[in-house]
């Protein structure tokens, strides 16, 4: 760390690594590895540890856990007009409200 901050590479984020390296038996996980999901820093650590430990379980031929994600694209139809119905406080179709 210099100055408070990581010492994070300057080849940028293509550069950093991904969890899988040349040899099948070691991973590597934490906030600094490339994943192509939609993370950072805290939350990119532990994905990146689940892709570590079901990369090497797979190795094993145990299936490991799924991970879910935020969409790494804007929402569907449906969604974005139920969302522009609620910000007007209309009410939406047939939801009830309490």
């Amino acid at each position: 760390m210099a100055g408070g901050l990581p010492a994070v590479p300057r080849r940028g984020y293509a550069g950093r690594p991904t969890v899988r390296t040349p040899d099948p038996a070691l991973m590597v996980a934490g906030d600094l590895v490339r994943t192509g999901l939609p993370v950072a820093l805290m939350e990119r650590a532990a994905t990146t540890g689940f892709l570590a430990a079901n990369a090497l379980l797979e190795r094993w031929g145990v299936r490991g856990q799924t991970l879910w994600t935020v969409p790494d694209r804007g929402r569907g139809l449906l969604l974005r007009s139920l969302a522009r119905t609620a910000a007007r406080g209309e009410p939406a179709g047939r939801v009830r409200r309490r």
